[in-house]
């Protein structure tokens, strides 16, 4: 649902468990007498909080609203989270990703380096290259150590 928005209001709705589960009506699409005449035998209520939605800026296309949350914060989490996946893990499977990209290259670099040095003959330049590698492995051992 790349094309739609997060759309997070403090409002007061209307409840109700219905046949269908609990529904939440917005307060455009309800008047307290009409929809209590018309939905009779189920239980509703006015309940403030925020509720959040998707939505499609310019089309009609909106997901049902959901609610009430305690915070806006909540809304948004559990929009989230069902129309996006988990925003957290995927969060931390990238890095992992990235981390284990940048930990393979390090690996490369320090074997890279390793090979420059059986060619050097200057005793400097093999100094100087086996200290380059030892902060590579440092390098990489912080990133091994890191890695969630």
């Amino acid at each position: 649902m790349s094309f739609m928005v997060d759309e997070v209001i403090y409002e007061t709705f209307l409840v109700g468990e219905t046949s269908e589960g609990t529904t939440s009506l917005h307060p455009d699409v309800w008047s307290e007498r009409r929809h209590y005449k018309l939905i009779t035998g189920e239980r509703w209520k006015k309940a403030p909080g925020w509720y959040a939605r998707k939505s499609a800026p310019g089309y009609l296309d909106a997901t049902d609203w959901m609610g009430p949350f305690d915070s806006e914060r909540e809304a948004l989490d559990e929009l989230r989270d069902l129309y996006d996946g988990d925003p957290i893990e995927d969060d931390w499977t990238e890095i992992r990703d990235e981390m284990e990209a940048i930990r393979h290259k390090i690996g490369e670099l320090m074997d890279r380096i390793g090979d420059i040095g059986a060619d050097c003959d200057s005793e400097e330049d093999n100094q100087k290259l086996g200290a380059i590698q030892s902060a590579l492995g440092d390098a990489h051992g912080l990133i091994l150590n890191a890695t969630p």
